[in-house]
């Protein structure tokens, strides 16, 4: 029951991250978004948004793993999906075209610390330390949002 509970919380919480951002205003009932449009070719920008999927369900998965309170295998996913060992995964495939060449220098700095935070949360959570694994996770998560606020791709 507590597993489900927690998933369910994780759930919300992800989902609700799409449906409104501090860089949104509205007047008249219309909604701006005030985001910083990053452009980027629609290959590159398709990459992109698989990863970030792929982030999502990294967390999710990390968020499990942390309710049944299994430490080691939320340390493993979390450096091989988001942490450090997992950057650079593009270079070879787009011939240096990869989504980092498009990104403006504060966009690549949060995603650079979003990595590092995410290595951090492996190193904290492979040590047994579950309370300090859940605040470890938050800077992770922080990034994202402080990343997701500020930029788009479209």
């Amino acid at each position: 029951m507590k597993r489900n509970a927690t998933l369910l919380i994780a759930t919300l919480i992800l989902a609700g991250a799409g449906l409104s951002f501090a860089g949104d205003s509205a007047t008249d009932g219309v909604v701006t978004d005030n985001r910083e449009l990053v452009e980027m070719p629609a290959e590159t920008q398709a990459m992109m948004r698989a990863e970030m999927r792929d982030h999502l369900m990294a967390l999710s998965s990390i968020m499990g793993y942390l309710a049944d309170n299994d430490l080691a295998t939320a340390a493993e996913v979390a450096e091989e999906r988001l942490g450090r060992s997992s950057m650079g995964k593009h270079k070879g495939t787009r011939r240096g075209m990869g989504p980092g060449k498009y990104m403006p220098k504060e966009m690549k700095k949060i995603g650079h610390g979003m990595h590092d935070a995410a290595s951090r949360f492996a190193t904290v959570a492979a040590s047994g330390d579950l309370n300090g694994s859940y605040v470890a996770l938050h800077d992770v998560v922080a990034a994202c949002a402080a990343c997701h606020t500020s930029f788009r791709i479209r």
